[in-house]
């Protein structure tokens, strides 16, 4: 469902509000009525980094609601959801409603959001978008902001070691998009070499 259209890139999905809802519209029974395609979720999902009030450059994550259909109790990156596309909401703004949403924080409280990459799962067959961010708020400033109850909010430290174990210690826990993310942010801060050995690890795991 993706196109190139005058250097935009195009990508046809449904309002998916949860997996569940995700694997019935993929069903045999929609190709049986005629749809020329199967409709790919697209979701997004953003990697805030923080700084503790001494200073210390941390990663927000979260730890998932048990109530959710796809990794309950389980780990993803600071904030993130299916894009409303049927309300005709951006990729942006998307990430900034979920953000506001799962985290208090407000549009002005973001840093140079930048779209990081796109992944493709083929176990679920759904698509998501990766922003990178940061804030001028201190990690224990976001923890106190009122925001719904999805998941609860914990900071990570972000040192070359220390994010290395920390993926591979919930890396079976973790969202596919939110383990994207974190392996992302680590080969931007610690090269290719850091990247090519953490997947190699990832894949032991499997």
């Amino acid at each position: 469902g993706i196109k190139i259209i005058n250097n935009k890139i195009i990508i046809e999905a449904d309002p998916t509000v949860s997996y569940r809802d995700t694997i019935g519209g993929r069903s045999l029974k929609l190709k049986e009525i005629g749809k020329k395609f199967t409709p790919i979720p697209l979701g997004v999902v953003v990697a805030i980094i923080a700084k503790t009030k001494s200073g210390k450059k941390m990663l927000g994550i979260t730890i998932r609601n048990k109530k959710h259909d796809f990794k309950p109790s389980g780990y993803s990156v600071t904030a993130g959801g299916m894009m409303q596309i049927n309300n005709k909401e951006t990729a942006k703004n998307s990430i900034l409603r979920e953000i506001k949403e799962e985290t208090g924080l407000n549009p002005k409280d973001v840093k140079g959001l930048t779209c990081r990459g796109i992944t493709y799962n083929r176990g679920s067959k759904t698509a998501g978008i990766i922003f990178f961010a940061k804030t001028d708020l201190a990690t224990d400033k976001i923890i106190s902001k009122i925001h719904d109850d999805e998941n609860e909010i914990i900071f990570v430290p972000i040192k070359k070691m220390e994010l290395r174990k920390f993926i591979l210690k919930i890396a079976n826990a973790c969202t596919e998009d939110g383990l994207a993310a974190m392996a992302l942010l680590g080969k931007d801060l610690y090269g290719g070499e850091w990247f090519k050995r953490i997947l190699k690890s990832l894949a032991l795991l499997n």
